[in-house]
């Protein structure tokens, strides 16, 4: 294959190969010479910052400056704890992703293909991958149709109860608006007896009391007018003929 085909931009890479080069370029960013406007603050910070906040302005550089990128992909290359082929090993156990960053960033001979075939090897990753996501979702999804299948019922249950209950409770309350006003007072029925007879015992007792005055006035007067009595009807007394002694 020819090392003339024009090769992928960082930012069209797949995210995580995108984010282990930033990883790979923030480890060395401090002794990258000419460093850009932007990420001379950057490499600054600890390598862990560095790829978190200078991944935007790596990529733009990265992508716009093959200059830049060579000095990268230089110190990138020293710095491996293994050698570039090795990490570009697509054997089985290796990491497509580490083999495609170090393909992109360091670029030795047949990078191009190595980069393919990672690109290649991680798509069908993805899709299995997103085979399985879907096989998830879609028994999550079953499950919530199934859980709201059964809570309808439930509630369907649940409203069949109260209404009939609420109809139980109207029929109560209708026959209670319909029962003779006898059947509430009936159980003071017993009591009106008792109270007449109440109130004729205390009518007696008032008719005596106010009786019982005149008695005793007419009593009072009648003894007055029988003490009287021989006084006014007794002949005057005869005092006999003069010179009787």
């Amino acid at each position: 294959m020819s090392e003339d085909r024009p090769a992928p931009a960082l930012i069209d890479l797949p995210h995580e190969v995108r984010h282990r080069v930033h990883v790979l370029a923030a480890e060395v960013l401090p002794d990258v010479a000419k460093l850009p406007a932007p990420l001379r603050k950057v490499a600054h910070f600890a390598p862990a910052r560095r790829a978190r906040l200078g991944a935007g302005a790596m990529t733009a550089a990265l992508d716009a400056d093959g200059d830049f990128r060579d000095r990268v992909g230089v110190q990138v290359a020293g710095s491996l704890p293994q050698p570039v082929e090795d990490l570009m090993d697509l054997a089985p156990g290796g990491s497509p992703v580490i083999a495609a960053a170090v393909a992109w960033l360091c670029r030795p001979d047949g990078w191009q293909d190595v980069l393919e075939a990672a690109l290649a090897d991680l798509a069908d990753h993805a899709t299995g991958r997103d085979a399985v996501e879907a096989d998830r979702l879609r028994e999550q999804a079953e499950t919530a149709e199934q859980a709201v299948r059964d809570l309808r019922a439930r509630h369907r249950d649940e409203v069949a109860v109260l209404k009939a209950e609420n109809a139980t409770l109207r029929r109560k309350l209708g026959a209670a608006r319909a029962a003779p006003r006898q059947n509430v007072i009936r159980p003071f029925a017993s009591d009106v007896p008792r109270a007449r007879r109440a109130v004729e015992v205390l009518m007696s007792d008032r008719h005596v009391a106010s009786a019982a005055p005149r008695a005793a006035s007419s009593t009072l007067t009648a003894r007055a007018a029988l003490r009287w009595a021989p006084r006014r009807s007794a002949p005057p007394r005869n005092s006999g003929p003069a010179g009787s002694f």
